[in-house]
């Protein structure tokens, strides 16, 4: 309801728990963040390894592959995660979560 011409803090709550917002968000996860995150976990156990040679053909083992197989869990788990977990839960719940795919999956 609009108080005083302003908009009251549930109806902004409910508007960004909507589906556009929540879509834009599991997007920019999983088409911005997740390939430079896999990336650096990748490259960067390669390098604390000690590899120097080989890095590119090594991503392009890895990093897709992972990437295809995290589009199968993630997208619904952050789905969510931004509609109905608290904000301050989030964490929690994505370790959790990340937790048992890593067990199962692995």
């Amino acid at each position: 309801m609009a108080r005083s011409g302003k908009i009251c803090a549930s109806q902004k709550c409910l508007f960004f728990r909507s589906g556009l917002p929540i879509l834009a968000k599991v997007c920019t996860d999983q088409f911005v963040f997740a390939p430079v995150i896999g990336t650096s976990f990748f490259l960067g156990l390669a390098v604390l390894d000690g590899k120097r040679d080989g890095l590119m053909a090594l991503w392009q083992e890895k990093v897709p592959a992972a990437w295809a197989t995290g589009l199968c869990v993630w997208p619904l788990l952050a789905g969510v995660s931004y509609t109905w977990v608290p904000m301050h839960l989030r964490p929690p719940f994505i370790s959790v979560c990340r937790y048992m795919v890593c067990r199962v999956g692995c």
